[in-house]
């Protein structure tokens, strides 16, 4: 759990000193595809295509030795493999936590918030250790059915790392800088700059200002729901539509996201007809029609 918790730490230190976006780093090519290998390979070994060395064959293998055959030693190196195999499985919290420490460029809250995110993780692992035996069942050929199951739940990971590769071309957003509203679902005028986005504040107009990404699966899902819902097409009509797309990290979009404080798409930021945002209508996540169409009748 230690071990786990310290490779967590250093991602929060690092978070917190370089102050990048690190989830547009994370989403790079290289990264899912590299990711995406790791997970079909594990789970080809839950199938029993391979067998996955042990750490005895493994330290044979790299003449490591018999030092580290000690039972604290291997429990702290399958700590920190484990911190690796469960980091999918955690995705959307660890994400937003490295992109709000990146943007407080806190080394020292970083550290401290993944050490407790990998203490927590940990946890119910200790007490399914310490009291397992009086509450699980019986080895069998059930545990063979759950490998199975594991096997397919990676290979789902895998698949969905690879999709960000491949993302929905945005059809509600259009090249003109007029805005329209998509028979389908909300449109939106993309804006790049910080400058353009405070002129276009400046129009007296109840504005809505949308940060998304492509490889943002929340603002896919968005795109289909609460964007497609008619009474959100109606209701949004006299709304000026902005959109900033997060998709690259580059620096127009650190300049966005540090002045209006945003840590990860999908957000909706309102602001009214002078330009002033209203910061307690702030969205984030997946947001509903409900929530939208609340804000938005709050100040027709």
């Amino acid at each position: 759990m230690l071990s786990a918790s310290v490779i967590y730490t250093i991602l929060g230190v690092v978070a917190g000193l370089t102050g990048d976006n690190l989830q547009a780093h994370l989403q790079a090519p290289w990264i899912l595809i590299t990711l995406s290998v790791l997970f079909v390979l594990l789970a080809l070994s839950l199938f029993d295509v391979y067998q996955l060395p042990s750490f005895h064959r493994f330290q044979q293998k790299l003449h490591m030795p018999s030092r580290f055959n000690h039972p604290v030693l291997k429990a702290i190196i399958l700590g920190c493999f484990s911190a690796l195999v469960v980091t999918p499985c955690i995705t959307p919290p660890l994400v937003g936590a490295l992109a709000y420490i990146s943007q407080s460029r806190d080394a020292v809250l970083g550290g401290l918030a993944l050490f407790c995110l990998g203490l927590g993780m940990g946890l119910p692992l200790i007490i399914i250790g310490t009291f397992g035996t009086q509450f699980l069942p019986k080895t069998g050929k059930w545990m063979n059915y759950i490998k199975y199951l594991f096997g397919i739940l990676l290979l789902l990971v895998a698949a969905s790392l690879l999709w960000r590769l491949f993302p929905m071309t945005s059809s509600e957003t259009s090249s003109s800088t007029m805005q329209t509203v998509n028979e389908n679902t909300l449109s939106f005028e993309k804006i790049s700059t910080l400058p353009a986005l405070q002129l276009a504040l400046q129009k007296n107009k109840y504005t809505v200002v949308y940060f998304t990404a492509d490889w943002c699966i929340s603002c896919q899902i968005l795109k289909k729901t609460t964007f497609a819902d008619t009474n959100v097409l109606k209701a949004a009509q006299q709304w000026q539509r902005l959109e900033v797309d997060m998709t690259h990290d580059t620096t127009e979009n650190s300049a966005l996201l540090k002045h209006y404080q945003v840590f990860a798409p999908p957000t909706l930021l309102f602001f009214d007809n002078k330009g002033q945002e209203l910061s307690s209508e702030r969205l984030v996540g997946d947001v509903t029609s409900l929530q939208l169409l609340s804000v938005i009748k709050q100040h027709e």
